[in-house]
């Protein structure tokens, strides 16, 4: 059987008010491939290309995990597509774990120029079973 990938999607700019973490229905499995799309709007809810983009992955404490810290972006775009795998998806404990997803972007629109765009993203990754030696 091939390994899974799959893509789960969330927007930045889109959301007012009182910010909840977003948490994503779609779960990552340990050892695979996880695709995370963010998309980015303006003040005017229009997609907008960010001028830079950086992301970090973390456990819930805010402890960088796989030195994901800051990340960039090269590809920049109105929608992006940010791949987790390897170390990024490690169940150290063996038990299923959240990660969250922070995304900083800075874009140039009515607003002036640099004006930022941050929101963050949490998602389950779903430990495999270990083989017994």
């Amino acid at each position: 059987m091939p390994c899974s990938q799959f893509e789960a999607s969330f927007a930045f700019g889109e959301r007012e008010g009182t910010v909840v973490p977003i948490t994503l229905t779609q779960k990552a499995v340990e050892g695979s491939t996880f695709i995370i799309t963010a998309a980015f709007f303006d003040e005017n809810n229009s997609p907008v290309v960010p001028t830079q983009i950086k992301w970090t992955l973390m456990d819930l404490a805010g402890v960088v995990v796989n030195a994901r810290k800051d990340v960039a972006v090269s590809n920049r775009a109105a929608q992006v597509d940010i791949p987790l795998s390897g170390n990024d998806l490690a169940v150290p404990s063996g038990k299923s774990v959240t990660r969250c997803l922070r995304v900083n972007a800075t874009y140039n629109g009515p607003l002036g120029v640099s004006t930022p765009l941050a929101d963050e993203v949490r998602f389950m990754i779903t430990a495999l079973m270990k083989v017994a030696t």
